[in-house]
């Protein structure tokens, strides 16, 4: 027993080092950047290692992310989306270490869980949502995947699109998390009509129950307005996060139109920033983002930014639950996580 307490503070010395070196490394290096960190939620709920919900670690677990926040309280200076807006657009200027922390899609526990945390320490945030899935009992297409493989029962899953059978293998964990990626992918190049369609019918074939809860739900518009008076800044992410590189130029304008309308009428105030979904764009979607009236816009591209940057191809550095505190300070260095994933897929 003494052998493993030993062994066990010795990690933690070893990793309190490291992490401490690669953020000194950070700010010496990047201390003229911007950072802008890219979370989705903060999970209270005990997932297993190895589980199918939240495979992808978009739920940080809530002792993870106070970790993180008080690693960046010592070095770094967190400022709002209005200080990041007036930088680019006012010429206004920015502390030292400058770091923004974002949040897509608009979960419940965005509320519940990481705001309060966040205005323990004073911090301010934004969060990107969608207005038309607020209230609303569904979450986002994404989620609606990951949902529907979850609570598939069955070792495979099929549907028919145009004539075409897609057949996916459910039968182990491993192979279900497999298949939600390889579903994404195929419903990721279809418009939001068809895999909306698409979607309805798996649920309907496999009787699944529309049972969501959890980190699946999404906040209503108490929560959001409430949010807004708290230091809390909120733009759009369109109105039913569809791939805007897969819609009619009309059908992308207006959901970057309308969403924007619908928000500022529910919280009383101008929306003049976007964040991408899936982190897709291009050129044209970029120059449909500035004719309906944003001012910014965030992508999912690892990387700071610089005075140079684009303001509306603002970088961000992603944060999931899948990382250690080392791996999470090294990749504001560089973008590790992916050459792990890299690696990772090399050696199978």
């Amino acid at each position: 027993m003494l052998q493993l307490v030993k062994h066990i503070l010795k990690k933690l010395i070893h990793y309190t080092i490291t992490t401490a070196l690669f953020l000194y490394l950070d700010v010496l290096v990047n201390r003229k950047k911007i950072i802008v960190l890219m979370y989705h939620g903060v999970t209270d709920r005990h997932i297993p290692q190895g589980s199918v919900e939240n495979y992808d670690g978009k739920h940080v677990f809530v002792q993870t992310f106070e970790k993180q926040l008080q690693l960046f309280i010592e070095r770094y200076t967190f400022i709002s989306l209005e200080q990041l807006m007036d930088y680019f657009t006012k010429k206004k200027a920015l502390p030292k270490n400058p770091v923004l922390i974002t949040f897509d899609d608009g979960y419940k526990n965005n509320y519940h869980i990481a705001v309060p945390i966040l205005r323990k320490f004073n911090i301010p945030a934004a969060i990107f949502i969608c207005p038309g899935l607020v209230g609303k009992k569904a979450p986002n297409w994404p989620d609606l995947i990951e949902y529907a493989v979850v609570s598939h029962p069955l070792p495979r899953m099929e549907f028919i699109d145009q004539g075409n059978k897609y057949v996916f293998d459910t039968s182990t964990p491993e192979k279900k998390i497999s298949s939600i990626t390889a579903l994404k992918n195929t419903l990721f190049r279809l418009s939001a009509a068809s895999r909306t369609k698409i979607i309805k019918q798996i649920f309907e074939n496999y009787k699944i129950k529309k049972e969501y809860g959890g980190n699946y739900t999404l906040m209503n518009w108490n929560e959001i307005k409430e949010l807004n008076r708290q230091n809390i800044s909120v733009g759009s992410h369109t109105i039913n996060h569809p791939i805007l590189t897969s819609e009619t130029p009309l059908q992308a304008l207006w959901q970057l139109a309308e969403s924007k309308k619908m928000i500022e009428v529910n919280i009383g105030k101008n929306v003049l920033s976007f964040a991408y979904p899936n982190g897709v764009f291009n050129e044209n979607v970029q120059k449909l983002v500035k004719k309906a009236g944003y001012l910014c816009a965030f992508t999912t591209q690892w990387g700071k930014n610089t005075h140079n940057t684009n303001p509306h191809l603002l970088k961000r550095i992603p944060i999931t639950n899948n990382n250690s505190l080392d791996i999470f300070a090294l990749n504001l260095i560089c973008n590790f996580s992916h050459v792990l994933f890299l690696l990772r897929n090399f050696l199978r």
